[in-house]
């Protein structure tokens, strides 16, 4: 018997949509950096004027919720030490 998360879905499907959305934020991130024109590793020397991760961040939290939050905090700490 698979088990259900409170909300209704399997708890495979919750722990893929998590995944899926720490790799979208990684995957936004490296695009983000390379069209800001600064290397990925080492300091950065100016920053991007949008930062296309905080809309993919805000969209899943509002249309998924809260439950989320834990692929935005994977992908966030995943982009920012690699």
């Amino acid at each position: 018997m698979i088990r259900t998360a409170p909300w209704g879905k399997s708890v495979f499907v919750q722990l893929a949509l998590i995944l899926l959305l720490a790799a979208a934020y990684v995957g936004a991130a490296r695009v983000s950096h390379l069209f800001s024109g600064h290397p990925l590793h080492g300091l950065a020397t100016h920053a991007g004027i949008v930062w296309v991760p905080a809309g993919i961040a805000l969209a899943a939290l509002l249309l998924g919720g809260m439950r989320l939050a834990p692929g935005v905090a994977l992908g966030a700490f995943a982009a920012a030490y690699s």
